[in-house]
């Protein structure tokens, strides 16, 4: 498989999940079948990149059990409004010490 292939692929999965709307789920199973076309390199290539996509939040597993058709992908809406951290404040520079004063030199007797 090409590495134009596999961006296709990943490029048609990213457009995929963002037609999904918020709440809307879609079976695992069912979304890398159709995407994959059983192709080994191509399955790992999108599962790695769903996984990737789970990591920012926008997505979720979802285990439906009692359906019985087991995991889902559901899209979330992500708030982009979030807090950013208080920033840090910086640690004041330690006092200086004086130098040291040098000895005088004592002048000599003639």
């Amino acid at each position: 498989m090409t590495p134009a292939e596999l961006k296709r692929g990943i490029e048609a999965l990213r457009i995929k999940l963002k037609q999904l709307e918020h709440g809307e789920r879609i079976a695992y199973w069912e979304l890398l079948d159709a995407l994959d076309h059983s192709n080994a390199e191509l399955s790992k290539a999108l599962d790695g990149e769903l996984t990737r996509l789970l990591a920012t939040g926008e997505l979720v597993f979802v285990d439906d059990e009692d359906a019985g058709q087991g995991r889902f992908v559901e899209r979330r809406v992500v708030d982009r409004r979030k807090k950013k951290p208080a920033a840090k404040k910086k640690a004041k520079p330690a006092a200086r010490k004086p130098a040291a004063k040098k000895p005088k030199k004592k002048k000599a007797k003639r």
